[in-house]
């Protein structure tokens, strides 16, 4: 079994764990010794829960600086604040230790929600030949096994999950009529998390498809805003 594994997040988890305690290259090393013991947790966590032989991992980062996107909208993500120089030191630093042991994998276009779906399609991966593991949502548009490492307030992960192809597709028509506020994507006017889910609710691949045009179509110039953001949201 194969884990494809979403890491910006884990560096970003390690940076804010560490920021107020150091400074410096003494915060670089304590973010990268930090990530690795979440990385190591997770994935004993993520064998326990699958009952999986993970014996294969491959690590997918963010790191384009031509990002394919900010060609569509100029003001994709354009709501980020610029993070220290001591965390991106630490992001590369946590790639350079992967890239001695597994796989790691980087694109100056395309980011590691793009690459995860890539590399299944480029190496001809079976749904039962790969686990991803992750935070970001976007990736819950991906048929398969998945762990979500993101921790409750009692400390448990999220955890493992099937996604089937239908679910896979449900979850694309909700990113599409909700956005995303933290890219700077504007959903379907008046639709957020509990109207998508109305709207989707118990329809066939082509009902969810229809209510999301119907969503947009609301709109005064909505059929172009929906061919953007099916541009922004889908992952190649």
């Amino acid at each position: 079994m194969r884990a494809l594994i979403d890491s910006d997040s884990l560096v970003y988890m390690a940076y804010h764990v560490n920021k107020s305690n150091f400074d410096g290259q003494d915060l670089v090393n304590e973010i990268v010794f930090t990530a690795e013991s979440m990385l190591f947790n997770i994935m004993d966590e993520a064998e326990r829960q699958s009952g999986f032989d993970i014996n294969d991992y491959q690590f997918f980062f963010t790191t384009c600086t031509k990002n394919f996107r900010n060609d569509i909208v100029e003001d994709y993500k354009a709501n980020r604040v610029e993070q220290p120089k001591e965390l991106y030191q630490a992001l590369d630093a946590f790639m350079e230790v992967l890239s001695e042991n597994y796989g790691v994998h980087f694109s100056e276009t395309l980011e590691a929600d793009d690459l995860i779906p890539q590399f299944i399609k480029t190496n001809g991966l079976k749904v039962t030949e790969y686990i991803i593991v992750r935070i970001d949502k976007d990736l819950a548009q991906i048929e398969g096994f998945h762990f979500n490492y993101y921790k409750n307030r009692e400390g448990s992960y999220k955890g493992l999950s099937y996604i089937g192809k239908r679910e896979a597709f449900k979850n694309f028509c909700k990113l599409i009529l909700i956005g995303d506020s933290s890219d700077n994507i504007k959903g379907a006017k008046g639709v957020g998390e509990k109207g998508s889910d109305k709207l989707l609710k118990d329809k066939t691949e082509f009902g969810m498809w229809r209510e999301v045009v119907k969503a947009y179509l609301k709109e005064e110039a909505g059929k172009e805003r929906l061919k953007k953001n099916i541009q922004l949201m889908r992952l190649y």
